[in-house]
């Protein structure tokens, strides 16, 4: 039995179609194809030396804002502590006056 044109032309489409598909696919598996060895060991490394890099910069960021934060709060303490000592010496003061009157 003779294919039509319009047959043929389907399946002419067809085989167009899968060829493109096998080549597209084949382009992609090519590109996300696992690296060799030596090159993957390579990209590791630069990786981690960047992660190390990140890594300090980031505890050096966070120790020296602990520092300053560390400052301020003890500059806040400070304050805290001459005010108290100052009502305690008023408080001091008063009781003593109120003794002295009675």
């Amino acid at each position: 039995m003779a294919d039509t044109p319009e047959q043929s032309n389907s399946w002419g489409s067809l085989v167009a179609g899968m060829i493109v598909g096998l080549a597209i696919g084949g382009a992609l598996s090519l590109l996300y194809a696992p690296k060799p060895g030596k090159e993957l060991r390579s990209d590791i490394g630069r990786k981690l030396e960047e992660l190390k890099d990140y890594v300090d910069q980031t505890a050096r960021q966070v120790t020296q804002t602990a520092k300053e934060r560390l400052a301020e709060m003890r500059s806040d303490l400070a304050t805290a502590v001459e005010g108290a000592r100052a009502t305690a010496a008023e408080h001091a003061a008063e009781l003593s006056r109120r003794a002295e009157m009675e």
